[in-house]
């Protein structure tokens, strides 16, 4: 298995090289008959390469598959070859193992390099050239006979996968999932975008802040429900409709984010291994004009290990609502402990970093889990965002009183600078100033 796939191993299935191809019994093979195949992908070689090769090699016969030289079935013609020459993509190579074949393999240019690095796995199995060689080098080369396609695994191959297909049929092995999130109709566009995006099989409910009628138009793939502008009771609403519609396990998920195609398997396999655990993966800020969910580049604030690692937190208030996952069995035991997000916090801020401080008061583990990444949608921002400086006030104001520090300090910070509030040290609480101070230089 490649390092890279080592952290999808719970996921990954080997079932061999898959061909069409039927050997036949008792073909004899004529030492000096090459078969050439180009696939339709097309090759770098030309007629006049081949020329050369064959005046080279006068002792040899040549047989040229591809373009208009076209058969249907290529295995009499490959089993009684002394080697075939091919370019190196699956089918082809599959071909080879099928019909025992001893080839020479000549990647070709394709995406990703495809060609060039699957031809790495053929050590010992053919021989690989990455450039067209030049004719004296043909001679030695085509007497290259040592070859162990048994490796390849063709026989029984597409039963295998046939099998594993039919068992996800049968049993998914992933519990039913939901995703929840949060919106109104300023961020349609957004949401349209993550529910068009979710990966198949994946539930997804949206708790409207308001605008329900808007969003069930837009989102028909999402189960839209009325829920209060609150967004802590939005959120306890959406953990519960979840469970109502059978979902194991809950996701939630800000409007503006894209889920990568990583994320609910990560989360999944992450709650599969901590069950009694809140886990959270990364985020990527995309630019004004960008959509993707591949090539992350995470928000440095918080933390982002290797795909497939999982850390336990020493800082819960590096929480972030935007992306994390738990099980329903772990939600109803946050609804008994401490009744999920506080709806106290009224308006914008402080409600997520309040819900953190319960899991850690409660004894339930926060989990950062690498690989699980979500990409957030541009949209503009104000930093610090006045609009919401009589909410930020209030709520911090209420967190200190719960828990004995502020949130959102450098927010409430920003504001003292400018004049907004004021902050007074006993009892210790920011008091606003008079509105115009508010929104200073218009804003």
């Amino acid at each position: 298995m490649p390092d890279h796939l080592q952290a999808h191993a719970d996921r990954l299935h080997a079932v061999g090289g898959i061909s069409r191809l039927t050997p036949r019994k008792s073909v004899e093979r004529n030492p000096n008959h090459v078969v050439v195949m180009a696939g339709l992908g097309g090759s770098t070689w030309s007629p006049e390469d081949w020329d050369a090769v064959q005046r080279a090699c006068p002792e040899y016969r040549f047989t040229f598959l591809g373009g208009d030289n076209h058969v249907d079935d290529p295995t009499e013609l490959l089993q009684s070859a002394g080697i075939a020459v091919t370019a190196g993509g699956q089918n082809s190579v599959a071909d080879l193992a099928a019909t025992d074949t001893p080839a020479v393999i000549l990647p070709q240019p394709r995406p990703f390099a495809e060609q060039k690095l699957g031809a790495l796995a053929l050590d010992g199995l053919a021989t690989v050239r990455n450039a067209f060689p030049a004719p004296d080098e043909w001679p030695e080369l085509l007497r290259q006979r040592d070859t162990d396609w048994g490796r390849w695994q063709t026989e029984g191959a597409a039963r295998r996968a046939a099998e594993v297909i039919a068992a996800v049929a049968e049993n998914p092995g992933q519990p039913a999932t939901c995703v929840i999130t949060l919106a109104d109709a300023n961020r349609k566009d957004h949401l349209t975008h993550q529910v068009n995006l979710m990966p198949m099989g994946v539930d997804h409910v949206t708790v409207a802040l308001a605008d329900a009628e808007v969003l069930t138009k837009a989102v028909p793939k999402s189960h839209v429900v009325e829920g209060p502008r609150n967004l802590a009771a939005a959120r306890n609403l959406g953990a519960q409709v979840a469970i109502e519609r059978g979902a194991e396990v809950l996701v939630f998920l800000d409007a503006d984010c894209l889920a990568s195609d990583a994320l609910v398997p990560r989360y999944v396999s992450a709650l599969s291994q901590r069950p009694d655990a809140v886990v959270a993966g990364p985020v990527t800020y995309m630019r004004q004009g960008e959509m993707r969910v591949t090539d992350p580049d995470p928000h440095p604030a918080r933390p982002n290990p290797t795909p497939g690692e999982l850390v336990d937190a020493d800082n819960y208030n590096l929480f972030w609502s935007l992306s994390f996952a738990l099980t329903a069995t772990t939600w109803e035991r946050i609804e008994r402990d401490f009744g999920g997000f506080d709806p106290g916090y009224e308006g914008y801020g402080g409600e997520d970093t309040d819900f953190a401080r319960e899991l850690q008061r409660h004894g339930i583990p926060l989990v950062w889990v690498g690989g699980a990444h979500a990409f957030h949608q541009w949209h503009p921002v104000s930093s610090p965002p006045w609009e919401h400086i009589e909410d930020i006030v209030a709520n911090a104001n209420r967190f200190h009183a719960k828990w004995g520090s502020f949130p959102m300090e450098g927010w409430l910070e920003a504001f003292e600078a400018e004049g907004g509030v004021v902050k007074q040290d006993a009892p210790a609480r920011y008091i606003l100033r008079n509105y115009e101070l508010h929104h200073p230089r218009g804003k």
